[in-house]
């Protein structure tokens, strides 16, 4: 009967075989997210029907001509889980008490992402057509907004 030779290498410790494994699927991780995953940035805008994924704590309104027209005071959804309607308010009560809420519908808003990662609500209409638009009020008995009387 032949003798077995003695391996010529000794066998790595497991902990060193865990490690090196580790490394491995890490930097392969790495590569993946960085040049294979899609570019979470290039999305740079959101229909009105959905809320992007971060909203602000305070979001403000700003028409085309990148004026600030007011605020979002609530948001409206229907029963398909999309939002219906924005209500804003505009105006200034501390200045010349002009304030009021107004409906727009999710159709003429847009949710764009700016350079700083924020995300910025655009309304297609003009300052006078919101100016002009007719007030909404939240009725508590109800729990709907509705047309002011």
């Amino acid at each position: 009967m032949a003798k077995l030779k003695p391996p010529l290498y000794r066998k790595p410790p497991r902990y060193l075989l865990v490690m090196l494994g580790s490394a491995v699927a890490f930097f392969i991780g790495a590569t993946v997210y960085t040049y294979v995953w899609p570019d979470k940035s290039a999305v740079a805008q959101v229909p009105g029907d959905r809320l992007p994924p971060t909203l602000p704590i305070a979001p403000y309104v700003y028409n085309v001509n990148g004026d600030k027209v007011g605020q979002i005071a609530a948001v409206l959804f229907g029963n398909d889980q999309k939002v219906d309607i924005y209500i804003l308010n505009i105006g200034d009560w501390f200045l010349d008490g002009s304030e009021k809420n107004i409906a727009v519908p999710s159709q003429k808003m847009t949710w764009i992402k700016g350079q700083d990662s924020e995300w910025t609500a655009v309304v297609s209409t003009t300052k006078a057509d919101m100016q002009n638009a007719p007030e909404q009020i939240f009725d508590p008995a109800s729990k709907k907004w509705m047309p002011a009387q």
